[in-house]
């Protein structure tokens, strides 16, 4: 009996085979031919083709058995699975020298939080974060820089003051408002000027920031403008709360350039003569209240918004 040899992956193997079923001779056999299936699960077949002429046994083909072999993905590289096909032949084993190699993506990393360093007004926070694969991951927390108040400033009107915070990080990105208090004065609805207060709490932020809102005393109405020989007498509602009197502005300018006022300081007063002005001459002139307190040892005024606008000529 003769021999034939079949090559796969530069190894050589001999092996014994049968004669021909239609004339005397040993198969004498051609490159195998083998053929993957194109999805999971994976198989292989293998057709085997005897060159010598007449012979009817050949072509066969044949399934062939399939290993695997896996090589796990980590967070940086991709993995695969090698599939490898092989089959016996008169007690010899023939392997696909054609592997198939079904890649597996990298997993990327899977970081968990290792510590925190919290941000203040001051500086950055930071974010340490490992993966077990060793590698390091760092989250700069950016320092919380401005306070806004949906409102900062508000006439008297005897009701507390709180208008809506919103925080924001040296980035001007916001803050949830889960990461901080907001605490307002007990008396923020008198005249003056009233803190509000932000205290930062969590596990990102710690620290205080701060701004502030203004209550100006009610404005006045009119009540009445009549001309006067080289003057005017001016009437307004009275105010009593929270006001300590009264201020007239006048001009011969609508627009007020280089006007002329006068204080009234009694609550009590609501009217005044203005004399000593041009005769038939047209005056501008407007009213307003004011309030005078004391903040952090020193005193301090605070003005109403002017009544409109209205005009008289004098006598």
């Amino acid at each position: 009996m003769r021999t034939a040899r079949a090559l796969l992956l530069g190894l050589t193997l001999t092996a014994a085979l049968p004669l021909c079923a239609q004339a005397a001779h040993t198969h004498l056999f051609d490159e195998p031919s083998y053929r993957w299936s194109d999805r999971a699960p994976y198989t292989c077949t293998v057709t085997l083709t005897c060159l010598n002429a007449g012979c009817t046994a050949y072509p066969q083909t044949r399934d062939c058995t399939v290993t695997v072999k896996r090589i796990a993905p980590t967070c940086t590289s991709d993995g695969a699975e090698i599939y490898t096909a092989s089959f016996q032949l008169d007690g010899g084993t023939l392997t696909n020298p054609m592997v198939k190699s079904v890649p597996i993506p990298k997993t990327g990393h899977t970081f968990t939080r290792d510590s925190t360093t919290k941000a203040t007004p001051e500086q950055d926070g930071m974010i340490v974060e490992q993966c077990n694969c060793g590698s390091e991951n760092i989250q700069t927390i950016p320092s919380p820089k401005t306070v806004k108040l949906s409102r900062t400033a508000y006439s008297y009107n005897d009701r507390a003051k709180k208008p809506a915070v919103t925080v924001a990080d040296r980035t001007g990105a916001r803050i949830p408002a889960s990461n901080y208090t907001v605490s307002y004065p007990k008396y923020g609805y008198i005249v003056g000027t009233h803190a509000v207060s932000v205290k930062f709490r969590g596990s990102s932020y710690s620290g205080a920031l701060s701004t502030s809102f203004t209550v100006a005393p009610r404005s006045t109405e009119w009540r009445g403008l009549s001309a006067r020989s080289r003057g005017f007498t001016a009437r307004w509602l009275r105010r009593q709360t929270q006001v300590s009197g009264y201020q007239i502005s006048y001009s011969t300018n609508k627009n007020f350039s280089g006007a002329k006022a006068k204080k009234y300081t009694k609550t009590t007063t609501t009217s005044a003569t203005v004399t000593g002005l041009s005769r038939k001459r047209t005056y501008y002139v407007r009213i307003r209240t004011y309030k005078t307190v004391t903040e952090t040892g020193k005193s301090k005024t605070y003005y109403s918004s002017w009544t409109p606008v209205r005009k008289i000529k004098t006598r």
